[in-house]
């Protein structure tokens, strides 16, 4: 299961917490002490939190070339494919066809703050879905 780990700095009045998204099983890295953005500030503590609202929405940019090692393809540039998967990515879903930025945002607005069964049903009832293999 995927958690989300708040760290915090001994000065956080001066400095920001940062937050990792990462593995229950992996533990604490030390990777993860050190701020992202503030050179030599250290985490004096680490949150866990488990997330709740399981629906995972991403975007997934279509821009592609007919030709494997064509890494400059102009081919969908600017159209994008909307994954909504569960937390634990057990299951997966992709849209049926390519939107562009505002269309990918409107939709994603309409399953925000909904849970992965809530969003599905809104999913599958505006006909965004195509089931993806695991």
């Amino acid at each position: 299961m995927k958690v989300i780990v708040q760290y915090v700095p001994e000065d956080s009045t001066t400095y920001k917490s940062w937050f990792v998204i990462k593995d229950e099983l992996d533990g604490k890295f030390s990777k993860d002490t050190s701020s992202p953005w503030d050179m030599g500030v250290e985490a004096q503590t680490g949150y866990t939190y488990y997330p709740v609202d399981n629906a995972v929405i991403s975007l997934y940019p279509a821009k592609s070339s007919d030709k494997k090692d064509d890494l400059n393809g102009d081919r969908y540039k600017g159209k994008y494919l909307i994954l909504l998967s569960n937390t634990a990515d057990t299951e997966r879903f992709s849209s049926y066809k390519m939107y562009t930025w505002e269309e990918a945002i409107n939709i994603i607005s309409q399953l925000k703050d909904l849970s992965f069964k809530a969003a599905l049903r809104v999913w599958k009832s505006k006909k965004f879905k195509n089931t993806m293999r695991n």
